[in-house]
């Protein structure tokens, strides 16, 4: 299995041209906030699931099996590397308290539902889906746990939250789907379902409505000062292309099993995550901004940086 360069950019051209079709729809004010917002939610609680048990049950067999444990372990320590990269990254600018939380967070994680799981699904095909849904269990995990404790403020520090607190806010549509798609996937159920054919249908909305979402976003935000989230670039230098060839090496020195590897080269090479941002917002971090416009600079920055990384791994 390897990443067709070709098909890749051709994805990251029309996913870009979306992105520019929701931001011309939110300018013109086809697109308000209050819709705006629904439609992430949408997103999130029914297109994105739906996708998510739709390709993994899909994709099950014996080879798409050995999936499980390679993306379960290169899970947590893709996340090992981002956050030890993130630190490193705030310690040699000077960052301190929020600022360098928030650098660490926007390292550490990626845009995996609204960027990571569209693409893969159309550059990778169902074996992207399963890993990218496997990968989840661990994202989400890591998510409600560690971002939550880099998203919080200096006052919001000094209350823990309750760990049934963080249990209940780790059981989102997203998560259930993933548990619902690996049973599946285990189980290898017939491919012919119709409740399967729906779901795929509702899935294959995620493309164009996840890229108009983001393009709204950019429209909603200060695009005139997003100067301002200079410091990001170090996060597309250092998240975007090195360690995702990291990752691809040390997979391959392992013999990791290959599909495998090749999509946990994947996840380390998605733009940072916009939800990191609109958390910072919720928990009173100062430097949410910061958050929202590396997400931006980021996105932006993938379709450079993604056929590069391929090329890169492609000569290794």
């Amino acid at each position: 299995m390897e990443i067709d360069i070709g098909v890749l950019i051709y994805q990251l051209k029309l996913f870009f041209l979306m992105i520019l079709a929701g931001w011309g729809a939110y300018s013109a004010g086809l697109l308000t906030e209050e819709l705006h917002d629904r439609l992430n939610t949408i997103i999130m609680r029914l297109i994105i699931p739906a996708l998510l048990v739709s390709n993994m049950a899909l994709g099950g067999g014996d080879e798409n099996r050995r999936l499980i444990l390679p993306m379960l372990v290169g899970g947590f320590a893709i996340f090992g590397i981002l956050i030890a990269s993130g630190a490193i990254l705030s310690m040699a600018m000077g960052q301190k308290g929020d600022l360098k939380k928030v650098q660490i967070g926007i390292t550490a994680f990626g845009s995996t539902g609204f960027f990571g799981i569209p693409l893969a699904a159309q550059v990778l095909g169902p074996v992207g889906t399963a890993a990218f849904g496997i990968y989840s269990i661990v994202d989400n995990l890591m998510v409600w746990t560690l971002g939550l404790a880099l998203s919080s403020g200096k006052e919001e520090e000094r209350e823990a939250v309750p760990a049934a607190v963080s249990l209940r806010r780790m059981v989102q549509p997203a998560t259930i789907a993933v548990f619902i798609g690996l049973v599946l996937f285990v189980a290898d159920v017939p491919k012919d379902m119709m409740v399967l054919t729906v779901l795929e249908k509702i899935g294959a909305c995620s493309n164009p409505l996840a890229m108009i979402c983001i393009g709204a976003s950019i429209a909603r935000s200060d695009i005139r000062r997003i100067y301002r989230g200079w410091p990001s670039v170090t996060v597309v230098a250092v998240k975007m292309v090195i360690c995702p060839v990291i990752v691809y090496s040390a997979c391959r020195y392992l013999h990791v099993y290959e599909p495998a590897g090749i999509c946990l080269t994947f996840i380390a090479a998605i733009p940072a995550s916009s939800m990191f941002s609109i958390m910072c917002k919720e928990n009173g971090n100062t430097q949410a901004d910061y958050a929202s416009r590396a997400s931006i600079i980021t996105v932006l920055s993938s379709i450079f940086t993604f056929p590069l990384v391929a090329w890169m791994i492609g000569r290794i």
